[in-house]
């Protein structure tokens, strides 16, 4: 619809997304990376999957509304699933390889070495409890959402005065009760962050990821057709080519391995959006992904005469 809109009206194209810009992949990936507490050599990756699937290019990014094939893109999902892909390619997350990485990395950190070897278990498991309470806190802030409008619905100027005399009083009766209970009652609302966790070196409850290393973890999967030949699973093995169908609003999480879900579930929180809608774009950037690799050619075997 908005396609549509754009070309009735005639916009110009819109500016240039280049890889200053906040909406680029590259920019929008470091900033995820540290809000899901992900090391920072992760964004190697992600940067060569963005290059691999040519989704950090100008003409890709910026929106062109005279295109009418071309799709507005959703740049922090978009981002997300870049992430996503990255970390199957380096951890498959199978429920299998990532669980063995991290018992090679408990046995590493054990020994005497100057870098902390990243662990996805012990990642896992300080993520999950901050993901609840984070949801948690999303859920009652929700409840206290106030439905009542603001405007006063009225059809004469008496039951309009009198609505606003009323709320008037309320108001004075409120503010009266905070100051014999010594409370400010406009303390006054904290500044708005983009980051919904904190991961600061004060807070010492929560371990922080960011400094360590996925060393002898990518040793051997430096290319990305290595991993995606050995342990790379897809997420769809058919695309739909119906215009109609609405197969990817169908998440069916018993489908796909744990480790999966609760990254996409992470993510998901994080961006205030359904897992289904990450899901998908995972779907798009990895068939893209797929076309970026050169196909192998059968070698020819020559028949011997008889």
């Amino acid at each position: 619809m908005s396609r549509d809109l754009g070309a009735l009206l005639d916009l110009p194209v819109f500016p240039p997304i280049t890889k200053t810009c906040y909406y680029h992949p590259n920019v929008l990936c470091m900033k995820y990376l540290m809000e899901a507490n992900l090391p920072d050599e992760l964004h190697y990756w992600t940067c060569k999957v963005a290059k691999k699937t040519r989704l950090d290019q100008v003409t890709v990014l910026t929106y062109d509304p005279a295109k009418r094939k071309k799709r507005i893109i959703p740049y922090d999902i978009q981002a997300v699933a870049i992430i996503v892909v990255a970390l199957k390619l380096v951890f498959a997350l199978d429920d299998d390889l990532e669980w063995q990485l991290a018992k090679l990395a408990q046995k590493k950190n054990q020994g005497e070495n100057d870098i902390t070897i990243f662990d996805f278990q012990k990642w896992h498991m300080t993520m999950r409890p901050c993901m609840d309470e984070a949801r948690v806190k999303l859920e009652e802030e929700q409840a206290r959402f106030s439905w009542n409008s603001e405007r006063i619905r009225s059809y004469t100027r008496k039951a309009k005065s009198r609505i606003v005399k009323r709320k008037r009083m309320e108001a004075n009766l409120q503010n009266q009760f905070c100051k014999l209970a010594a409370a400010a009652p406009d303390a006054g609302n904290q500044g708005p962050s983009s980051f919904l966790f904190n991961w600061e070196e004060q807070n010492t409850g929560k371990i922080c990821f960011h400094g360590h290393s996925l060393k002898g973890i990518t040793q051997r999967g430096n290319k990305l057709h290595y991993i995606l030949r050995k342990k790379y699973w897809l997420n769809t093995l058919k695309k739909c080519t119906n215009k109609f169908c609405k197969h990817w609003k169908l998440y069916n999480k018993s489908q796909f391995p744990s480790s999966y879900r609760f990254v996409i579930s992470l993510f998901a929180v994080v961006l205030g959006v359904k897992p289904s809608a990450i899901h998908y774009e995972v779907g798009l950037v990895e068939e893209k992904l797929l076309r970026a690799i050169p196909k192998k050619k059968p070698v020819k075997r020559l028949r011997k005469k008889i």
